[in-house]
């Protein structure tokens, strides 16, 4: 899914980011990056599986794309 790409690539940025902050007062160590990484992959997976249920909820009609009209 592209849109997952990206939203693992923003989310990512922004932990690219929040390290920086970090590293400016004392290094990360591993242990703290391997626990940022675990909670951005499991906010990006509870994210993308909201929007899955989302589509699956909302009727075909509804989502405006014409590829799916028939």
């Amino acid at each position: 899914m592209a849109g997952s790409s990206l939203l693992h690539i923003a989310l990512f940025s922004i932990l690219l980011c929040r390290m920086q902050v970090t590293c400016q007062t004392s290094p990360p160590t591993l242990t703290d990056v391997r626990k940022d990484l675990l909670d951005l992959d499991s906010y990006v997976d509870n994210k993308l599986k909201a929007i899955d249920t989302k589509i699956q909820q909302t009727d075909t009609h509804e989502l405006n794309f014409p590829e799916l009209k028939l």
